[in-house]
């Protein structure tokens, strides 16, 4: 098991997309009296000690507890944002999560931590799908996603292809009643939903 108090861990937040489905910034949507974003490093502050806005508008962020990092090769998606905040951290491991789940599992994040040494990439895979957006990743993984971005915009997932992969898998999350924490707001439906839930569950 990993000593999170001995080796530190980095909270990685990618907040690039254009939120296009949303019509709006989703990052800056409030739940609960709080944006998603806020809610979002708010949780991580209690399991990492080092904060990362993935964002290339660095002004729209300043004023949250994290340092903001643009995009070192922009236009080639999520996967130039884990590049360029992998690339800034103090750490070797990070937790990277997108803004917009605003129910993660503390619980569930801290045993992704906990299994990560020994691996690059701690993903869950939930029906047959990753999860990338809600994965450990290590600063091992730097050089094989350059070689990556290369070659132009990619998905995150092939990254996994060359790199070690610990997969969590779907029973792991159901031990740690963790399905929430997947849980995204894309569409006005999806914050709709999320409002719900918030409501229904005190989260």
């Amino acid at each position: 098991m990993v000593d999170l108090a001995r080796t530190g861990l980095t909270g990685i937040v990618l907040s690039g997309g254009s939120s296009q489905r949303m019509g709006r910034n989703k990052a800056l949507m409030e739940l609960d009296g709080q944006t998603l974003i806020g809610r979002t490093l708010d949780k991580l502050s209690r399991l990492c000690d080092e904060l990362i806005i993935s964002a290339n508008d660095v002004e729209l962020y300043a004023h949250l507890p994290a340092r903001v990092i643009p995009d070192v090769i922009p236009g080639r998606g999520a996967l130039s944002g884990i590049h360029a905040s992998l690339a800034e951290m103090r750490h070797e491991r990070a937790v990277v999560v997108a803004c917009d789940m605003p129910f993660l599992s503390l619980p569930l994040l801290r045993f992704m931590v906990a299994v990560a040494p020994g691996y690059d990439v701690v993903v869950p895979r939930l029906g047959g799908y990753y999860e990338p957006l809600h994965a450990v990743y290590s600063a091992s993984c730097i050089a094989p996603i350059e070689q990556l971005l290369a070659a132009g915009p990619q998905r995150i997932v092939g990254l996994f292809e060359r790199v070690r992969v610990r997969e969590v898998t779907q029973d792991q999350v159901r031990l740690f009643r963790a399905a929430l924490s997947f849980v995204n707001v894309n569409t006005p439906e999806d914050w709709a939903e999320a409002q719900r839930l918030s409501s229904a569950r005190g989260l």
